[in-house]
C-alpha cells in the first residue's frame, strides 16, 4: 500500500489554538541565519545604499552600432583611394622631375608677384591678428576707421535694432501721463449721512452742515448791508431823470428848461462857490505878505560865518569818509562773519523757493482750477432730519442726485469747466459791413431852384 502523505496543517493565527502553539523556532532561526548572511556580505540589505547593491553599465555596445549603406560606401571609396596614392608614391620615388616641371614649383620672381605676395602676407597677419570678440556685448563696437563709438552711433543702431525687430513702441504724448488732480474720484459721505446711524456722528455731521449754512448767511447779510442804502435816499431812475429835464423841438432848435425841483435842490450852491474863492483869495495875499516880511527881516551874513561855515562843512565830508574807510578796514577782520551770513540767506532763500514750489503744486494738484467762466460751487450734504430717521433701507427717503454728483466730481477735479452764467448772450460777429454813404460836390450844387446849363 502506498502511503498517504498527510499536508502539515495550519492553524489560522486568530484562532486561540494558535496562541496555545507558541512561536515557531524554525522560522527564528532562518530569520537569524539571514541577518548573520547579509553583516558577513556587507550589511543588512534594507539598510545598504543603492550604490552597493547595483551597478550601472556605462560602456557602449559595440555590436549594437551598425553603418549604414552610405556610410560603407564611404569607408571603401576611401581605402580605395589610400591604396591607389600609395602605389603612385612606390613608383615616383625613382623618377627625376622635369625642368618645366621645376619652373613651375620655382616661378622666377618679378616686381608684380612681390607685391602680390607681399598683400597676401599682410592679409594674413591681419586676419591672424583679430581677436575673436562678442558681438552683443557693450565694449565692442567699433566705428568704421577704428575708432570707439560715440553716442550718436550706439543710438543709431539701437534705433536700427528696435526697428528691424519690429520692437520699437509708439512715441507716448505728454498728456498721456497728465495727472489733473490728487483728489479722491468718488467721496464718501461721512458715517452720520447713514439711515440708521448713531446719535453722536449723526449730531456732529448734522452740526457741520449748520456751520456752513450759517457762514453763507453772514455773507450774504454783509453783501446787503454794504449795497443798502441810507434812510431818505433812493437810485436812479429813468422817471427821475424825465422830471428833472424835458425838451421839446421848435424850429431846428432845442430848448432845455430846468424844473422847480431841480432849482430848489441847487439853491446856494454858486453863492458858496463865490465866497470860497474868494476865501482862497485872501489866504493867498496873507502868505505873500509874511514871505516878504520875513525877507525883509534876515540878515546878512558875515564873511567869518560863511568861512567857517565851509570849514565845517568840509570837516564833516573828511569824518564821513574816514568813516567809511574804517568800516572797509573792520570788514577785511568779519570776512568769515559776513560769509556765514551770506551763506543762512542763501538756504533760508532756496528753502523758501521749495516751499513756495511745493504750496504751487499742492494748490495745483489739491484744489479746484477755474477752466470756464463761472466759479466751482460744491454739491449740498444730504442728510434727513430726525423725523426721516427710519432705520430701514425701504422706508428711506431719496436725496441727492448721481449724475450731478459726477458732475461735480469731474469739475471739482479739473476735467471738466464750470459755466458761466445762463443769461449771458455772446457777442454775435457782424457779417455784413455797413455801406458808407457819401453825396458829391456835383449834386451838392443842384438845388431846387437850379438849372442845368
Amino acid at each position: 500500500m502506498e502511503k498517504v502523505i498527510s499536508k502539515k496543517l495550519r492553524t489560522s493565527r486568530n484562532k486561540k489554538k494558535y496562541w496555545r502553539k507558541g512561536p515557531q523556532l524554525a522560522d527564528v532561526e532562518q530569520f537569524m541565519h539571514d541577518e548573520h548572511v547579509d553583516k558577513s556580505e556587507g550589511g543588512v540589505l534594507r539598510e545598504r545604499a543603492d550604490d552597493a547593491l547595483f551597478t550601472l553599465d556605462r560602456e557602449p555596445d559595440d555590436t549594437t552600432q551598425k553603418l549604414t549603406r552610405k556610410q560603407l560606401a564611404a569607408l571603401n571609396k576611401r581605402k580605395l583611394l589610400e591604396s591607389i596614392k600609395a602605389v603612385k608614391e612606390e613608383e615616383t620615388e625613382d623618377i627625376k622631375p622635369s625642368k618645366s616641371e621645376l619652373k613651375k614649383t620655382f616661378p622666377k620672381k618679378s616686381k608684380r608677384l612681390a607685391r602680390l605676395a607681399k598683400k597676401q602676407s599682410q592679409k594674413i597677419l591681419t586676419s591672424t591678428s583679430k581677436k575673436p570678440y562678442d558681438l552683443w556685448a557693450d565694449g565692442n563696437i567699433v566705428g568704421d576707421g577704428g575708432e570707439e563709438p560715440t553716442d550718436e552711433m550706439i543710438a543709431q543702431m539701437r534705433d536700427y535694432c528696435l526697428q528691424t525687430t519690429k520692437r520699437r513702441k509708439p512715441k507716448e504724448p505728454s498728456t498721456l501721463k497728465h495727472i489733473t488732480s490728487l483728489l479722491p474720484k468718488v467721496e464718501v459721505a461721512g458715517p452720520g449721512a447713514s439711515y440708521n446711524p448713531p446719535v453722536a456722528m449723526y449730531e456732529s455731521y448734522i452740526n457741520g452742515i449748520v456751520d456752513e449754512e450759517i457762514k453763507a448767511e453772514k455773507v450774504e447779510s454783509k453783501l446787503e448791508k454794504a449795497l443798502k442804502l441810507a434812510p431818505g435816499q433812493t437810485y436812479v431812475s429813468k422817471v427821475s431823470v424825465d422830471e428833472a429835464y424835458f425838451c421839446y423841438d421848435l424850429s431846428d432848435s432845442v430848448v432845455f428848461i430846468q424844473s422847480e425841483k431841480m432849482a430848489e435842490e441847487s439853491a446856494g450852491l454858486f453863492d458858496n462857490e463865490k465866497q470860497s474863492t474868494k476865501a482862497e483869495d485872501d489866504s493867498a495875499n496873507r502868505s505873500d505878505e509874511a514871505e516878504n516880511a520875513k525877507k525883509s527881516t534876515m540878515r546878512r551874513r558875515t564873511r567869518k560865518e560863511r568861512r567857517v561855515e565851509a570849514l565845517e562843512k568840509q570837516k564833516k565830508l573828511i569824518d564821513e569818509e574816514y568813516k567809511s574807510v574804517k568800516s572797509a578796514e573792520q570788514a577785511v577782520f568779519a570776512v568769515k562773519k559776513i560769509n556765514k551770513e551770506i551763506s543762512e540767506e542763501l538756504t533760508q532763500v532756496n528753502e523758501k523757493a521749495k516751499l513756495r514750489r511745493k504750496q504751487k503744486w499742492t494748490k495745483k494738484l489739491l484744489g479746484t482750477q477755474q477752466l470756464g467762466r463761472g466759479k466751482f460751487k460744491p454739491e449740498e450734504q444730504p442728510f434727513l432730519m430726525t423725523d426721516e430717521l427710519t432705520g430701514s433701507l425701504r422706508e428711506l427717503k431719496p436725496q441727492g442726485n448721481i449724475l450731478m454728483d459726477r458732475l461735480k466730481s469731474l469739475q471739482k477735479r479739473n476735467m471738466l469747466p464750470v459755466p458761466g452764467e445762463e443769461g449771458r448772450v455772446k457777442s454775435k460777429l457782424k457779417k455784413k459791413l455797413k455801406i458808407k454813404e457819401t453825396e458829391r460836390r456835383s449834386h451838392k450844387e443842384v438845388t431846387l431852384g437850379s438849372r442845368v446849363i
